[in-house]
């Protein structure tokens, strides 16, 4: 688990950020708040991975995908 401490990159001699006080400090220390965010942050990414599962980027619907006009095929 994270500890309350922050912990110093050898490096760069910069302090790490716990994560669960950094997600605290975003919602002003409202434990149900970040929780609420938390999951509804996890469905959204459930549902994205669901979406790009069923749809794979060889689908023509998938974005980035360029329908070559007959000319163009060779």
């Amino acid at each position: 688990m994270w500890s309350n401490e922050c912990r110093i990159h050898s490096s760069n001699e910069e302090p790490e950020l716990d994560p669960i006080e950094a997600i605290l400090a975003t919602h002003d220390g409202n434990a149900r708040a970040a929780i609420e965010d938390l999951v509804h942050k996890i469905q959204r990414w459930r549902q994205q991975l669901w979406l790009a599962s069923t749809f794979p980027a060889s689908d023509p619907i998938s974005p980035g995908h360029v329908v070559k006009k007959p000319e163009d095929k060779k």
